[in-house]
């Protein structure tokens, strides 16, 4: 992010709910992982978290999906976070 960005973030310009957004919109790639990756087949998710926190630098992203597959959800979380 520039600069100015994270100042007016923390100066209060831009609302401190864009970053619930943001983990919205992440929850939501996750739930559509198997529709933009090729050959990654759909797994039924149980849980996913997604933060975004406001750093010095920027935002930090973090994400954690779990689900009852017998498969990994690697992609699932990258895509997410």
């Amino acid at each position: 992010m520039k600069p100015r960005v994270v100042a007016a973030v923390r100066a209060s310009k831009i609302p401190r709910a864009t970053l619930e957004i943001a983990g919205i919109a992440g929850i939501a790639a996750a739930k559509r992982t198997a529709e933009w990756i090729p050959l990654c087949h759909s797994s039924p998710l149980t849980r996913i978290d997604v933060t975004a926190t406001l750093c010095e630098n920027g935002v930090e992203l973090g994400s954690t999906v779990m689900a009852t597959a017998q498969t990994g959800v690697e992609m699932e979380t990258l895509v997410s976070g």
